[in-house]
């Protein structure tokens, strides 16, 4: 598989993440539920992780509301480093949520530096 389509716009790579990981190994996504049921989510159950990534069927994703990816297609970019506003508030924001999504946002700011410039917002 192409590791472009396995990098979400928001710069995590799928491959890593937790809840993609989770909907491809039951075990997994068990282990994973319990953690969120003793962290933050008390009623998380393994059925709630299912995604095929950012660029698989958007319809069979964990959540409906992710505000990044709405974005991008909003702007129709394919990373947010593409983007004229990178690195906006609400991407910092997220980016400071967690290592995994630090990491991803690195990745970003690594990619806008090597990469092609960005689109101008319609």
């Amino acid at each position: 598989m192409n590791t472009t389509s396995m990098r979400a716009p928001c710069g995590i790579d799928c491959c890593e993440c937790d809840i993609y990981k989770a909907s491809h190994d039951p075990e997994y996504a068990d282990r994973l539920a319990e953690q969120w049921r003793t962290t933050w989510q008390p009623d998380a159950t393994a059925e709630w992780f299912v995604c095929q990534g950012c660029r698989g069927d958007r319809s069979v994703c964990w959540t409906s509301d992710f505000e990044i990816y709405a974005c991008i297609q909003d702007k129709q970019v394919e990373f947010c480093y593409e983007c004229g506003e990178f690195s906006c508030e609400e991407l910092e924001a997220w980016g400071s949520q967690y290592a995994n999504h630090q990491k991803a946002l690195e990745w970003l700011n690594d990619n806008k530096a090597v990469k092609k410039p960005a689109k101008p917002d319609p």
